[in-house]
């Protein structure tokens, strides 16, 4: 497991470190695995690791570079490898299917791809497909990987991307606008089954749209309100 650590918005220096998960659950530090970013304070957005575990990624928001460090089979780094984003300020983004990435960028809202070869230095398949919303800070995949959603904070709005066999993108909509949200999305997250699209929004809420398989559109199922005051992520299982 690793954590992102934002320490330079803080007088110290931004850094990925790791560590250990043990049978009994508790977590063990790993030696050597704390490295800086490209520079002490880079706004970074996000960080994962690849399905494989032999990746670790990290946007950079204020450098718009996003970091790879290539791990060991211990889950020791070494890097960062710097690539320059194809957009403006890279946000979130997800590992997909053959080593590729898909990256939302605020600046532009827009969403590249990318293939992630062996020594970390990306390969572009689609550059900076802008959305024509609001600031695109997160990005989420299809289990099957057919379609890519950002939330455009910004816009109130999520956009919709078809995914090829490339790993190629293009919008569902020609707007960009493939469904409306109540308030700012904050986060995103897709069912296990590929069914439904959760979006927090306004820091209290939580909207349910369900994917269709065949198009990818949305259809807003359900609004769930009254998270604590500051909430600012979320996940499935």
């Amino acid at each position: 497991m690793y954590v992102l650590n934002s320490g330079g918005s803080a007088g110290d220096a931004d850094n990925v470190t790791g560590f250990r998960l043990n049978t009994d659950g508790t977590l063990q530090p790993i030696p050597g695995s704390t490295l800086s970013l490209s520079v002490t304070a880079s706004s970074p957005a996000q960080l994962q690791i690849s399905p494989n575990a032999d990746l670790l990624v990290v946007t950079e928001r204020s450098t718009n570079l996003v970091d790879v460090y290539l791990l060991d089979v211990n889950g020791v780094p070494t890097g960062p490898i710097v690539n320059l984003s194809a957009g403006v300020q890279p946000f979130g983004f997800t590992f997909g299917g053959g080593n590729r990435i898909f990256v939302s960028e605020a600046r532009t809202s827009s969403a590249s791809s990318y293939t992630v070869p062996a020594d970390g230095h990306l390969q572009t398949i689609s550059a900076a497909v802008a959305n024509g919303q609001r600031a695109a800070c997160w990005l989420a995949l299809t289990p099957d990987g057919k379609f890519a959603y950002t939330a455009n904070t910004g816009s109130s709005t999520i956009t919709g991307y078809r995914v090829d066999l490339t790993g190629g993108l293009e919008l569902l909509n020609s707007d960009g606008k493939t469904a409306a949200v109540t308030a700012g999305p904050l986060d995103l997250a897709i069912s296990q089954n590929g069914q439904f699209l959760y979006t927090l929004t306004g820091r209290q809420n939580i909207e349910v749209l369900q994917i269709d398989p065949s198009t990818g559109s949305l259809a807003p199922l359900q609004k769930l309100s009254g998270l604590p005051a500051g909430s600012n992520g979320l996940a499935t299982n």
